[in-house]
């Protein structure tokens, strides 16, 4: 970077420090926000890239880190994979994410496929998925012998397949993964099931050598979604696995495969409607669990609470739990209907499920509400209806939040092209607040102006709680503060 000298009308060389050049780039880099990433990030990612060549090489990891390719037009000149292979073989040590999708019957596939696959030695993220939600075709010859080597190849830390066929037996399933064994970390199966022609071509199947036993030594997370027959079969272990997300399709959950560990510390399970309680099987034991769940306009909070109760009923060992994360999103609110939020025998019924468990051992809970309405023009609900929805709080949950053990996030949201946080009711029961807002992600929206009205209900409030809202100068139409431990006197309240 260089700029004239005012006297000598020379040009004067200054140089940024390493380490503010990164902080630059890595800000413009953040993929937080897609859309604001495609409209303002990237352009600029692209216009930092020219300024000179160290600022090019450190903008190269960031544009090229994920590759996106529809093997459909793969043999067209300006293709991804066509650039790649031809233009610029340079850039493939910098792919960490390569995304390959296709959504019609593919017919062929160029002949240097198989040569240009492997060649991504960086990898570590491979999603492969078909977009065509019935009928997955199998996968060109060229493009399965390429996916082989690169899984052989690379050091995939990642692999995902969505839309994927499987064969009844599972061995093309098996052959995939014992490729990568080695190094796999994440697995996830999304809307897989079960035919007689598999999405990897038989042929390749038949041709090759399927060890009798998988072992996915550094499998720690998996995610499952579709037919069980998918997923049974007894040739697998994963003996380190750690985390399981476990996904509603078509009204249904599969049932566990008998592989999954029964190490396992976390669960999660995530609906879209309320279904059949999941079988969660005779053997794990998580210490964490996470029921996130979406709310329909003809459901009730209550039938909602009673699934939730169901699914922790349906643990083999509840009393091991000593984490609970409780997400509940009704997000199909009537343009002309009011708020409705949970009544007091909703939240009777959800502290007759938690009161039992937490007598087992130490269980924590965040319980986080939110809901949307769709009329763009809603406002900031009245004190008197925010009061007596602190009021239910308080009067159902005190044992809870007294001992320590329970957070409550309640959010209130318009639409308006976005989700636009309108009013947050927050029972923090940590020792410090703050650190409760950072587990439920609120200290993200405040500090992005993305919230009108606060209000916090906490029975440990200190002085840095308050100090931090006090000094972040946050955009709140209205910010107030009750606590249990802290004189009324001494509560903050600011309105603007």
């Amino acid at each position: 970077m260089s700029f004239q000298d005012a006297k000598e009308r020379r040009p004067v060389r200054v140089m940024l420090p390493f380490e503010l050049t990164h902080h630059i780039i890595a800000f413009l880099n953040d993929r937080s926000d897609r859309r604001n990433y495609q409209k303002v990030g990237f352009p600029a990612l692209k216009a930092c890239s020219l300024v000179c060549r160290a600022w090019n090489d450190i903008c190269r990891h960031c544009i090229f880190h994920t590759v996106t390719a529809d093997i459909c037009i793969s043999q067209e000149r300006d293709s991804p994979l066509s650039f790649l292979h031809f233009t610029a073989p340079h850039l493939y040590r910098y792919v960490t994410d390569l995304i390959l999708f296709w959504d019609r019957d593919v017919y062929g596939a160029p002949e240097w496929i198989p040569n240009t696959l492997p060649r991504f030695v960086n990898l570590r993220s491979l999603y492969l998925e078909s977009r065509m939600t019935s009928g997955a075709p199998a996968l060109p010859r060229p493009f399965a012998l390429g996916v082989m080597a690169l899984l052989d190849k690379a050091p995939l830390k990642c692999l995902s397949l969505t839309y994927w066929d499987f064969l009844a037996d599972a061995s093309d399933l098996l052959l995939l993964l014992s490729v990568c064994s080695t190094t796999l970390e994440e697995l996830s199966l999304e809307t897989c099931s079960v035919s007689d022609r598999g999405t990897m071509p038989n042929m390749i199947v038949s041709e090759s050598r399927v060890p009798p036993i998988v072992c996915l030594q550094a499998l720690r997370k998996i995610k499952l979604q579709g037919d069980s027959r998918a997923f049974q079969t007894s040739r697998i272990e994963s003996p380190n696995l750690r985390s399981l997300v476990y996904e509603q399709i078509q009204n249904s959950f599969c049932t566990i495969p008998n592989w999954i560990s029964d190490k396992l510390s976390e669960v999660s399970l995530k609906a879209f409607e309320v279904s059949d309680i999941p079988d969660l099987g005779q053997s794990i034991c998580p210490s964490s669990m996470t029921v996130d769940i979406s709310k329909s306009h003809d459901d009730s909070f209550f039938t909602i609470l009673s699934w939730v109760k169901g699914c922790l009923q349906s643990l083999p060992f509840p009393h091991v739990l000593r984490q609970l994360n409780i997400k509940i999103k009704s997000n199909r609110l009537r343009e002309s209907e009011e708020c409705c939020y949970p009544t007091r025998a909703d939240y009777e019924l959800l502290y007759s499920t938690l009161e039992p468990l937490r007598q087992h051992g130490a269980l924590h809970t965040n319980l986080s509400i939110s809901i949307l309405s769709l009329n763009h023009r809603a406002a900031i609900p009245a004190d008197n209806t925010m009061n007596e929805e602190v009021a239910k709080l308080k009067e159902v949950f005190t044992p809870l939040l007294e001992a320590n053990q329970l957070a409550i996030e309640i959010v209130l949201e318009r639409w308006g092209g976005v989700a636009e946080p309108l009013h947050i009711i927050c029972f923090a029961s940590l020792p410090s607040p703050f650190s409760a807002l950072q587990t439920l992600g609120i200290t993200s929206l405040l500090a992005a102006g993305r919230i009108q009205s606060f209000e916090m209900e906490s029975y440990d409030l200190i002085e840095d709680d308050f100090l931090f809202f006090r000094c972040a100068q946050l955009p709140l139409k209205r910010l107030s503060f009750v606590s249990a431990s802290t004189d009324p006197c001494d509560i903050p309240t600011w309105e603007t």
